[in-house]
């Protein structure tokens, strides 16, 4: 049977040998070991150091890193997550719309996320950022509507008293 230009001889007491394209006996190629499957811990490591990069401030490592995360586990256990803290590391770069994209992302497609609130307000928070007024407050209005007793309402209320001082 043909193998590349060689042929492989009959089985022989030691195992087959590979014949190359001049006729002579060589070790047969060496394959290689099969690569596993990505598993959950490949996916917590690989969350982990995204998130390791973006606490350390290196933000354009951080997003390739989260963004790597999404291509590799696109519907892994850290998916919302490392959508969010897409979003966080935009936001903190100042790419509102960017940062918008992510965290409208989260929730469209993670209703259920514990991360909605927080984007929801990051929203609202990019909205009061390019002082567009109305969709500020009733963005902000929703969190602290929606998630009543909680961090992120206090905030929402928070920016909402302050737009109300500064006369938006």
């Amino acid at each position: 049977q043909a193998i590349g230009k060689g042929t492989v001889e009959p089985p022989s007491p030691g195992g087959p040998r590979y014949i190359n394209s001049t006729g002579r006996a060589v070790p047969p190629p060496q394959t290689l070991p099969k690569a596993k499957a990505p598993g959950p811990s490949d996916e917590k490591q690989a969350y982990r150091v995204a998130f390791d990069l973006l606490k350390q401030r290196q933000f354009n490592d951080a997003l390739r890193a989260f963004e790597d995360l999404l291509v590799r586990y696109p519907n892994g256990e850290y998916a919302d997550n490392a959508r969010y803290w897409l979003g966080e590391t935009n936001y903190v770069k100042q790419d509102y719309a960017a940062a918008l994209t992510q965290f409208q992302r989260v929730l469209a497609n993670y209703p259920l996320s514990p991360k909605v609130p927080s984007s929801m307000l990051k929203i609202g928070y990019i909205h009061y950022d390019q002082s567009d007024w109305p969709r500020a407050r009733a963005t902000l209005q929703d969190v602290a509507t929606k998630f009543p007793d909680t961090t992120e309402a206090r905030l929402a209320e928070s920016r909402l008293d302050r737009m109300t001082r500064e006369g938006h």
